[in-house]
Parts: C-alpha cells; sequence; structure tokens
C-alpha cells in the first residue's frame, strides 16, 4: 500500500477501537492499516461509489482481513447496520457542505437507532467549507473539536479534526471552553495541534495572500456587488489576521497553542 502522509496521519489519529467506520473509503487503506496495527478490532469500508469499493475489497482481500473488515455500499452513514456501534467514524476527502448532511444522522433524535450509542471519536477531513462543519459540530451536535492537526502535501494543505464526543452525566463534554468559540476560530481552528503549529501558520499564510490577491482584484472590479465583495473579503483578512496574531504569540512565547 502507497500509504500517503496525509493518510498516514490519518491512521495515527485512531484511538484504539474494537469498530472503526470509514466513510468514503477509497481504496481502504485506513481500515487495513489501523487493524493491522491493532488500532481497531475490525472495521467496516463504506463508499457511495461501486469503483473504488471493489479497489478496497480486492485491498482487504490481499490483505487477508476479510473476516475483519466489512465492505458496505452506501451513502454516508446510512449503510452502518443496526448492531455494528463504530466507536469510530473516519470521514475525510470530502465537501464539508456534504460532511455537514452526512454527520446530520448524528443529529436525528430517534430512541430506536442506537448505532451511535458508542462512538467516541471521530475524524473528519473536510475539503472545503471546513468552518460550516466546525459550527455543526460544536453548535448543533455538541461534539468537541480536541484537536486539530495541518498537514502538507503536495503543496496543498489539508486540516484534520479530531472530534471526541465524550459525555458527562448532565451530558456535556467536561472541558471549559470546549463549546466557545469566536469566529475566527470558527473559520480557521481553534485548538491546533502543536506539533503541527509550524505547517498551520504556512497554511495561515497562504489564506492571506489568497485573500489580499482577491481584494486587490475585487478592487479593480466595476461590476454590480463589487462594494459588497470587498467588505466579505476584508473581513476574512481580518479573521485570517487574528487567527496569525494567536499562532505567532503561542509560539514566541513557547505555549501550547491547543489544549481543550
Amino acid at each position: 500500500m502507497n500509504i500517503s502522509e496525509r493518510l498516514n496521519t490519518i491512521i495515527h489519529m485512531v484511538r484504539p477501537c474494537s469498530l472503526l467506520a470509514d466513510i468514503g473509503c477509497d481504496h481502504g487503506y485506513v481500515c487495513i492499516r489501523t487493524v493491522q496495527t491493532g488500532q481497531a478490532a475490525s472495521a467496516i469500508a463504506s463508499d457511495v461509489a461501486a469503483g473504488p469499493l471493489q479497489i478496497a475489497a480486492d485491498n482487504v482481500r490481499a490483505a487477508d482481513l476479510e473476516d475483519r473488515i466489512t465492505l458496505i455500499l452506501a451513502d454516508g452513514l446510512e449503510g452502518i447496520p443496526a448492531d455494528a456501534l463504530p466507536e469510530c467514524i473516519v470521514m475525510t476527502g470530502i465537501g464539508g457542505l456534504l460532511m455537514r448532511r452526512i454527520l446530520q444522522t448524528l443529529s436525528a433524535e430517534s430512541s430506536e437507532d442506537d448505532r451511535f450509542s458508542k462512538l467516541s471519536q471521530l475524524v473528519l477531513g473536510p475539503q472545503s467549507d471546513i468552518g460550516e462543519v466546525r459550527h455543526f459540530l460544536i453548535d448543533t451536535l455538541r461534539y468537541p473539536i480536541v484537536r486539530e492537526v495541518t498537514v502538507q502535501e503536495d503543496g496543498k494543505f489539508y486540516t484534520l479534526l479530531d472530534v471526541q464526543p465524550e459525555r458527562t452525566e448532565d451530558g456535556e463534554f467536561n472541558a471549559a471552553g470546549a463549546y466557545e468559540y469566536s469566529e475566527s476560530q470558527y473559520m480557521y481552528g481553534k485548538y491546533i495541534d502543536p506539533e503541527t503549529a509550524d505547517v498551520y501558520r504556512a497554511y495561515l499564510d497562504q489564506q492571506h495572500r489568497i485573500l489580499t490577491d482577491a481584494y486587490h482584484g475585487a478592487l479593480k472590479g466595476c461590476a454590480f456587488g463589487a462594494a459588497q465583495a470587498l467588505q466579505d473579503i476584508k473581513h476574512r483578512l481580518a479573521l485570517a489576521e487574528v487567527a496569525q496574531d494567536r499562532i505567532e504569540s503561542a509560539l514566541v512565547h513557547g505555549k501550547e497553542p491547543s489544549r481543550p
């Protein structure tokens, strides 16, 4: 298996569990490797497309793990059997709005659906609209993001969210500030893994350059709506600068920029 740096990071983020479900499993590498290392006793590899799922099936067969990895052709979380009870869900490589739609399954109030009653971790890697995903996790699901890992691969930056929906007796996560996010933190993250802080800083610098170029481009425009576009870009620039100041302050003073 050709395990990329991004996939290897995802694999290492998975905590020991009895059952892992990889939604949008692609070639099945995450399931195979986590079962091989013992991080997961068993796994479900699910994908909405038959082609990638067949490749995953071939890889599972080649790894001789057919008795421990179940392959499911399904859309999102709907295909998880009622008696499966995954402890960890991995979902990466899809757009943030689609991810939010899939995660809505977890917010459905149904006394008969206890498939996710043992869920203790989600490893999420939205490809876009990550702020929307953070909002949904914090505001709707009340699932704390305990760590964010930034990976750079082939010139692209990827943000991976370590989400751990642990509960106290009153149903809340027992961590001060776990649900308190500023607008900048919803957009650019809050609990940044110290080991990837430098990569995160490079990501913020890239975002700032992109927004700056967009701002100067909008200044030259005279089409209807250009003024509103300028205001939107200026606002996003300000949020990025808040995030930059926060990470710089943490690095300069030797503080850990992330701990819930």
